[in-house]
């Protein structure tokens, strides 16, 4: 009797033993994969937080290669290695150009395929305000198209002899190195009479506009040379000239018109333009050689496993750029 007890005891305790081992395997391994959990968490984090500051790096490398080259500079680099450890890299894309401004419609061609209203798509240039306008080497021709619409409190007799517009276009001249200026001023419509009273019907200002002759200032003046002050045509200028770039001033001088409106004379005096490269005008993807008014910038950041993105648009001579957004994605 004494050992089937002893035997049943044992037994017991064998059974208890087993249940705590198996208790403390259990609780073993929920621990283990806790802790492996979170230990892959943290990785984790830590691999964003590198790729992250892998897409700053490529942000400010990009920031120093627009300031450091001519305007409508554009890039498209290959992974680049920014540190000892071969798994953190970066890339980015530079796009600083447009084949229209305002750029509102080069969107709308991208996104849509098409323009939806490009009649009224002008930027606006208050009285004595100027616009500096840059192109690429690249381009062939342009047009500045503008209306004043306000033309009616003016007599018609005046249009084609009311100046409105001043543009000044500078270059570097290819044989001199020495930069030269072609300007005029232009009045609110064309010299039939019959353009720049509304966004359908603009002047144009280019190698082929309505107005296309300047009057030609070398960077030496000499008073005796028969180049200073001579006539010459747009297109002729850019052709021996490199890094053009375009300034239009609102020269309208409000005192002029006469009867009634509901604007104040100064606001009255507001002239309507855009810009737009010819040669590039239907390309689908928005590319051209005109600079954009503002440079955008995506950086892709790579640290192991995972890839951060970052994207900015910066304008010539601003102190910083504006983020547009940023992304995190596992690495596929």
């Amino acid at each position: 009797m004494k050992k089937l007890q002893m035997k049943n005891r044992k037994g017991s305790a064998l059974l208890v033993a087993l249940v705590f081992a198996g208790l403390l395997t259990l609780v073993t391994v929920g621990v283990s994969s806790l802790i492996s959990r979170e230990t892959r968490i943290v990785s984790g984090l830590l691999t964003q937080t590198r790729a992250y500051y892998a897409a700053e790096s490529g942000i400010e490398l990009a920031l120093l290669d627009v300031q450091e080259n001519k305007p409508g500079f554009e890039a498209n680099t290959e992974i680049l290695e920014i540190s000892s450890d071969p798994m953190v890299a970066v890339k980015y894309k530079v796009a600083s150009r447009t084949n229209r401004i305002p750029v509102l419609a080069d969107y709308q061609l991208r996104l849509l395929g098409t323009v939806l209203d490009e009649s009224v798509s002008y930027n606006s240039l208050k009285l004595n305000e100027s616009i500096k306008l840059p192109f690429t080497d690249d381009i062939s021709d342009f047009v500045v198209e503008y209306y004043y619409p306000l033309t009616g409190f003016l007599e018609s007799t005046q249009l084609n002899q009311f100046d409105i517009l001043r543009w000044k276009l500078f270059g570097k001249n290819k044989k001199t190195g020495e930069i030269d200026s072609l300007n005029e001023f232009v009045p609110a419509s064309d010299q039939t009479r019959s353009k720049g009273t509304s966004p359908g019907s603009p002047v144009s200002l280019g190698p082929n506009g309505d107005w296309n002759v300047g009057t030609f200032f070398p960077s030496t003046f000499d008073e005796n040379s028969d180049l200073v002050g001579s006539e010459m045509r747009i297109g002729e200028f850019m052709q021996n000239h490199e890094q053009n770039y375009l300034i239009l001033t609102n020269f309208l001088d409000p005192a002029k018109l006469s009867g009634t409106f509901d604007l104040e004379r100064k606001d009255a005096a507001t002239v309507y333009y855009r810009v737009r490269d010819l040669a590039n005008l239907n390309t689908v993807t928005g590319s051209g050689n005109l600079v954009s008014p503002t440079s955008k910038i995506k950086s892709i950041g790579i640290a192991g496993g995972a890839e951060r993105t970052l994207e900015v648009s910066v304008a010539p001579d601003s102190f910083l750029p504006i983020f547009d957004f940023a992304l995190y994605r596992p690495k596929l």
